[in-house]
């Protein structure tokens, strides 16, 4: 995957595919790769970075293989390395999920477009199959915001 924000020429496929627009109708992946170059303060201060749930749909639709992913995760490295305000509550259960599950999201529950929730019996779909989620936890280590505790920096600053 190339990290050459200039190949991107705005063509909005990885946006159309992205699931955190469905959730967020501003979060775009394609504008945010442009606005990268110029106004990187500002994009790190902005909650809807943290909609992204790092599913890799926006490089697999590049053309160009830009990867919005890569950019949207330095932006919330960056953000979380400083400690914002910004990120957002509720973040915090996300990462314990992530950690100790790798996974995003409880596997046996579905969330539809109405935001009612049905497990997958529920709706008469098979079991998923069993998924190797330490291997998902040892790619998730380079990701500062899973690991980084600003707690932690804040006491200790406030004790010098």
């Amino acid at each position: 995957m190339i990290f050459d924000e200039n190949a991107c020429y705005i063509c909005a496929k990885c946006t159309s595919g992205c699931p955190a627009t469905f959730y967020d109708p501003t979060f775009k992946p394609h504008v945010i790769v442009a606005r990268s170059k110029v106004d990187r303060d500002n994009l790190r201060e902005n909650e809807n970075l943290w909609f992204c749930v790092l599913c890799k749909r926006c490089e697999r639709r590049c053309p160009q293989n830009v990867s919005p992913l890569q950019i949207v995760t330095d932006l919330k490295n960056e953000s979380f390395r400083m400690c914002k305000d910004h990120v957002p509550k509720g973040f915090d259960t996300l990462v314990r999920l992530l950690k100790e599950t790798g996974l995003s999201s409880r596997e046996e529950t579905i969330l539809t477009a109405d935001f009612d929730e049905y497990n997958r019996e529920e709706l008469g779909l098979p079991p998923l199959p069993d998924i190797n989620t330490k291997a998902i936890i040892d790619a998730l280590t380079n990701l500062d915001f899973l690991t980084h505790d600003c707690k932690e920096d804040n006491e200790k600053e406030s004790k010098e």
